[in-house]
This record gives structure tokens, C-alpha cells and sequence, in this order.
């Protein structure tokens, strides 16, 4: 019971604030309200009578300390920082905490479903359809094509095939979802990217509607 006035200390090793760290880079992190420690400063936490009573009584102590808003986009990777505790005047104990960011990608414009007309392409032709992104990392870019890179007759193949190329940023892509497109990484902010969809003359095509289904990923790498 004479160890319970001893203060017990949570500091950051080198003085600064408590922050979670992957080389230069800085995950956004707060403290967490908790009984169990006084109201935190940057770079220390200490606990409180009702903690260190309950050490006393041998039970085991859980401290949610740390917590990482959701929706941050820093590169992948772990992210740590290097403490200390220190149980009255008794010598530092070192420790890590430390989490790991994945790789990640969000649509941002709703990214669903696109119906993209080619209109009349007697004489060709051309649409492009702009998406909305943010990644921590590259992204590879992979596209299906329900009828292997063609518009089908609406009343069935033996009114024939119209071919079409497709193009994610300018990059013709595989449709077979075989070869992904890769789209480097630049930064975590806002980006555009756009697919182009387009069709050589048809002056012999039987007349209907033609359609296909491009089924796209995008996959964090």
C-alpha cells in the first residue's frame, strides 16, 4: 500500500509529443477520455489514484489511450511511437505502441454504376466518363468485359459484333481483366481520373442497339 502515492508516468522517449510516426510521416491521433488517467499533456499521460489502486489489487489494467480518426489517407505502412513508464523515482521502462496503416482507395463521386452512350458510329465513336479517387498508394486498374471487348447485337450475336477500345487515363486496358492498368501514386488529396471508351467507323454494322458490360477495380496496391 506505500506504492500507492508513487505516480506512475507514460512519456514520450525523446520529449515530444505523443504522436505515432512512420519516418517523416504523421498519423493524426487524440487522446482518449479516460477515469483511469489525468487529463493528458502532449507528451505525458499520468495515471490516476482509482488506476493505481486498482494495480494494487492485482487486476489487470486496460488503458484506451490512443485513437486514430477513421478517413486518413498517409502512406501504408507502421506507424509508432516510443514511450516510457515510470513508476515513481524507479528507473524508465521502454515500450512501443505502434498500428498499421493498409493500403487503401476510395471512390468518391459515388463511383457505382455509369450508362455510357457511344450514339450512331457509322463514322466512329467517342465518350469518356470522369471518377473521383483518393489513395495512400498506386492503384492497380483491372476492367471486364461481360462479352470480351465487344458490343454485342441486342438480338444476339448473329447480328454481329462491334469491337471498342477502352482507356483509363489515357491507358488502353486489357478487357479481359488479365493486365491491370497501374495508376502511380502522386498524393492523398483529391484526384480525377477518367475512362475513355471508343469505336472505329462501322459502315457495315447491322442497324440495333449494342451494348456490353465493363465491370472495373481498383485495387490499393
Amino acid at each position: 500500500n506505500s506504492c500507492q502515492s508513487a505516480e506512475i508516468e507514460i512519456t514520450e522517449q525523446t520529449g515530444y509529443s505523443i504522436t505515432l510516426r512512420n519516418g517523416s510521416n504523421k498519423l493524426d491521433t487524440r487522446f482518449v477520455r479516460s477515469p483511469r488517467f489525468a487529463q493528458p499533456a502532449d507528451n505525458l499521460i499520468r495515471l490516476t489514484g482509482n488506476a493505481r489502486r486498482d494495480l494494487l489489487r492485482d487486476r489487470v489494467l486496460l488503458i484506451d489511450m490512443l485513437e486514430a480518426p477513421a478517413g486518413q489517407f498517409v502512406l501504408p505502412g507502421e506507424y509508432s511511437a516510443d514511450l516510457s513508464m515510470r513508476v515513481g523515482s524507479g528507473l524508465p521502462v521502454s515500450f512501443r505502441v505502434s498500428l498499421f496503416v493498409a493500403p487503401s482507395v476510395t471512390l468518391l463521386d459515388g463511383g457505382a454504376t455509369r450508362n455510357l452512350s457511344l450514339g450512331e458510329v457509322t463514322d466512329g465513336g467517342f465518350i469518356s466518363s470522369d471518377f473521383l479517387y483518393r489513395t495512400n498508394s498506386s492503384l492497380l486498374v483491372t476492367a471486364f468485359s461481360d462479352n470480351r471487348g465487344t458490343l454485342l447485337h441486342e438480338n444476339g450475336e448473329a447480328f454481329g459484333r462491334i469491337p471498342y477500345t477502352a482507356r483509363i487515363d489515357g491507358k488502353i486496358i486489357d478487357l479481359t481483366g488479365q493486365s491491370p492498368v497501374v495508376l502511380p501514386y502522386v498524393d492523398s488529396r483529391q484526384r480525377a481520373g477518367t475512362l475513355a471508351v471508343n469505336v472505329d467507323p462501322q459502315p457495315a454494322a447491322f442497324a440495333g442497339t449494342y451494348r456490353d458490360t465493363l465491370t472495373i477495380t481498383f485495387t490499393a496496391n
